[in-house]
């Protein structure tokens, strides 16, 4: 009778140590499979960007993604990149201005998108606080950061921004792309 209660011991040891290794081996399964997926997404994640720089190709003013939903209270970035084709080092600044067809927008007040085109940590004094003016050598390209911040009372709609880029030369500033002025939208749901 003891041996049968000893023997009944050593089995419930057993099949308690079979179920613990079970059960972790299912949890660390389970941990590389949620890392890998991370790692999958942030791989497509870097994708995208990079296509987001292809797309631009040899566009003298390319901005990345033109359209974005933004929720209230909440920041995003659009992204813009100039390529010097000029033959020289040029000064470039940039700067935006809101469209007019934003009045129409139905509970408009002055403002109710910040854009922060200034993301430089060293200010141009000459650009102003509207600007952002960089150095940029030829035959090379800069990426550069526009943000825009949503308020809080910000009524809904698709709001467009102008943004304009010039190059300092001799003879003063000049438009710089094939376009004298590009668009972004923010839209507000």
């Amino acid at each position: 009778m003891k041996k049968g209660i000893e023997l009944s011991m050593n089995f419930l040891v057993v099949i308690v140590l079979t179920l613990v290794i079970f059960i972790f081996s299912i949890y660390f399964i389970l941990t590389i499979y949620e890392k890998a997926k991370g790692m999958q997404t942030r791989t497509f994640d870097d994708l995208d960007k990079q296509i987001g720089y292809l797309r631009c190709g040899t566009e003298q003013v390319c901005i990345g993604e033109k359209t974005k939903e933004i929720r209230r209270n909440e920041f995003s970035v659009f992204g813009i990149r100039i390529l010097n084709v000029l033959g020289g080092q040029r000064k470039f600044t940039i700067f935006v201005k809101e469209s007019l067809d934003n009045k129409n927008i139905y509970g408009y007040s002055d403002h109710p998108i910040r854009l922060l085109p200034k993301a430089s940590s060293k200010p141009d004094p000459a650009c102003g606080d509207e600007a952002r003016c960089e150095l940029i050598d030829p035959d090379k390209g800069k990426n550069f950061a526009l943000g825009a911040e949503v308020d809080a009372a910000t009524p809904k709609g698709t709001y467009v921004f102008d943004v304009y880029v010039q190059y300092d030369d001799v003879d003063g500033n000049h438009p710089y792309g094939e376009t004298p002025k590009s668009k972004i939208y923010v839209i507000v749901p």
